[in-house]
């Protein structure tokens, strides 16, 4: 059986460390990303099983992110790890198509078992829009 596969974006290198260590735990294939770029065409070009990703980077946000997978109707799973915990951006993040949001600073072993929830559940895609 194949591993499944998820992608880690955020622009600071000890979250994308803590992440992949804790991912490690777990059976599955991880690739991360500091460049946001970079990991926008790795998904269009590969689809991994999950997203975890900051919310916050530089040259694009997650909705900015999320939009373009939208417009590129891209079957993706997103999960955002931000510092920014604001209900507000947690809302908006979860309607933009958000499957899941945990907060960075607490980022624990629990994060296999959400990771596991998410991956197993056909309905947590990001919507894809019909044009």
């Amino acid at each position: 059986m194949d591993k499944k596969l998820i992608y880690i974006i955020d622009d600071e290198i000890i979250p994308i460390k803590v992440i992949e260590m804790i991912l490690k735990e777990g059976d599955y294939e991880v690739k991360s990303y500091i460049n946001v770029n970079e990991g926008l065409e790795a998904i269009i070009n590969k689809p991994p099983d999950l997203v975890i990703m900051d919310f916050n980077m530089p040259n694009m946000n997650g909705f900015e992110l999320m939009d373009q997978l939208t417009f590129r109707k891209v079957k993706t799973r997103i999960m955002i790890c931000s510092g920014a915990n604001e209900d507000s951006l947690i809302k908006r993040a979860l309607i933009h198509g958000a499957c899941d949001c945990i907060n960075k600073a607490n980022v624990t072993i629990e994060l296999l078992e959400i990771v596991e929830n998410l991956i197993n559940d056909d309905s947590n895609y990001l919507p894809i829009e019909d044009n």
